[in-house]
């Protein structure tokens, strides 16, 4: 008998010090693969790490980041004209350049000069949105979902998408030749206090802060203590993807949860919505570092919540494409500025959801919603339109109380589809978060019935996600049809890696969907074929238009 308990100790502890070595050598030697140098084909960036621009037909909007900071202000060269840099960071590595002086349907060329007129990049090319009133024929876009996070691997699991791979396949998505490029939320991958929630994910936490070093929360990013290390983990998702390989296109970044540092969650120890103040900033530091606001837009008003104040009516979460008089995108970030208690409860903004049914009544041919949150589909989230959740069985369920779920939202839900139902367009939502490529038509909603016409509904496919970061993974459920809604499923919700091309003409709305994944070898994104791609018509058009 002695000997028997004598060997059960022995075997429990070697298991003990076999899970301790592991967890120290995973900790010990990240697994962060090293991704390959950007090449530009024959131009040359100089020190400059990023560019993302957004113009329309006026304005442009730069953000720019240095290998190495700069005392005296960059200038940009477009056209005849020289625009100075206004320093956004703290070490004259960051930088933006604005303007509303330019003409429409023009090419300009563009380069970045030093204070003293040496170059520092080469110069590349431009080409202006038509005026918003013009008769255009045709407009391309590029749209994915999560391109944000950290190549990294979570014993030999992929947490997110290998960097190499996930460039590949924004250039595979450039190769079509885009207008417009729109990033639909999740840039940015850092949860802080709901990563505490598991032992895995703490796990990961501390590995990540040994990496990088610890934020402190109760100061802005932009403070000494949190810069440089705030700055390395934005580098490491946007500036080692993107670097200039956008320079030429417009680009509208749409901000989710993530962006906020944290995954919606609603638990008796934490509520990550509304926003807390340091995830405002975390949202807030990145776009001014990063990535563009959107532009100001005579059919937008300045007085939404997020405009921010003698900045040329530019904002943070709500944004408009107009190209000509062709199509219209309204893209809105539905986690900034949800509540959940008080008098007055919403995803949106009022102000922003009577907004979203006056430009339903636009002069344009098209109008298209671009939500950061999905309609037609759950995953048992807490912060979704719908009260669909996980039940002990492993199903979505609408038996059980979601924590925290408000009944407002799916009303709001509601009175979106409701009044894009009742439009003279053809209603359309183009959208991302669930990590999955869908397309589909939503026959009824609750007490609404679309059937004469159906609501359809595109989920781009997400360009960062890791096996671990699709719904089936991380939520133990793959996207679902919620309980109160009827959808037509097209192409069923496909846990792959992707980006969506939409092309549109006066006369239809083509888009097709793009997906790939590991599993399918590197060498496969080459030449992607889509694979799911369809026509809508513009019914609105009068038959002798066609």
């Amino acid at each position: 008998m002695k000997v028997i308990i004598l060997n059960i100790f022995n075997t429990i502890g070697i298991a003990l010090l076999s899970a301790a070595t592991a967890v120290f050598l995973y900790l010990q030697f990240p697994a962060k693969p090293t991704s390959t140098a950007i090449h530009y084909n024959n131009w040359e960036s100089g020190t400059v790490k990023h560019i993302l621009p957004s113009f329309d037909h006026r304005q442009l909007l730069m953000k720019i980041s240095l290998e190495e900071g700069l005392r005296l202000e960059p200038l940009l060269k477009i056209g005849t004209h020289h625009i100075k840099g206004s320093e956004t960071g703290t070490d004259g590595k960051f930088w933006k350049f604005y303007t509303d002086s330019l003409l429409a349907s023009k090419c300009y060329d563009l380069r970045i000069l030093k204070n003293n007129g040496d170059p520092i990049t080469d110069p590349w090319n431009i080409t202006t949105f038509p005026h918003p009133d013009s008769n255009i024929t045709s407009l391309k876009a590029l749209l994915y979902t999560c391109a944000g996070g950290i190549s990294e691997s979570f014993f030999g699991q992929e947490v997110f998408l290998d960097m190499n791979a996930r460039r590949a396949l924004l250039l595979e998505g450039l190769i079509h030749n885009p207008d417009i490029v729109i990033a639909n939320g999740d840039h940015v991958y850092w949860d802080q206090k709901t990563f505490e929630i598991s032992l895995i994910k703490r796990l990961l936490l501390y590995r990540r802060n040994r990496q990088y070093g610890k934020l402190d929360l109760t100061k802005p990013m932009l403070h000494p203590s949190n810069y440089d290390k705030f700055t390395s983990i934005i580098d490491d998702q946007i500036t080692e993807l993107y670097g200039c390989l956008l320079r030429e296109k417009s680009v509208y970044f749409l901000s989710d949860d993530h962006d906020l540092l944290e995954n919606d969650e609603a638990l008796e120890d934490i509520v990550s919505l509304p926003p807390k103040p340091y995830m405002l900033d975390a949202a807030r530091t990145t776009q001014q570092l990063y990535y563009p606001e959107f532009l100001s837009n005579r059919n937008k008003p300045h007085d939404f919540p997020d405009h921010i104040p003698r900045k040329n009516g530019l904002s943070t979460s709500f944004g408009i494409i107009r190209y000509g008089s062709l199509a219209e995108f309204n893209l809105y970030d539905c986690k900034r500025y949800c509540t959940i208690d008080g008098p007055n409860v919403y995803v949106i903004p009022p102000k922003v959801e009577r907004w979203l049914a006056e430009r339903q009544g636009s002069n344009s041919n098209w109008v298209v919603q671009v939500p950061s949150s999905p309609f037609g589909y759950t995953a048992g989230k807490w912060a979704e339109w719908y009260p669909d959740v996980l039940d002990e069985n492993g199903s979505l369920s609408i038996k059980l109380e979601k924590h925290l779920w408000q009944k407002e939202w799916w009303n709001q839900h509601q009175r979106i589809l409701k009044t894009m139902y009742s439009s003279a367009h053809v209603p359309i939502i183009v959208q991302g978060d669930l990590h999955m490529a869908s397309a589909g038509k939503i026959i009824s909603s609750g007490e609404l019935n679309f059937v004469n016409k159906p609501i359809n509904i595109i989920t781009t496919a997400p360009l960062g996600s890791g096996k671990l970061g699709f719904p089936s993974s991380v939520r133990n459920t793959g996207a679902k049809i919620p309980a109160l809604l009827e959808v037509e499923e097209d192409l069923p919700p496909l846990e792959k890696n992707g980006f969506t091309i939409v092309q549109i003409s006066k006369q239809n709305f083509k888009y097709q969907i793009y997906t790939w994944r590991p599993s399918d070898d590197l060498s496969k994104i080459i030449r992607l074929t889509p694979i799911y791609e369809t026509i809508i018509m513009n019914s609105s058009i009068p038959k002798e238009e066609l």
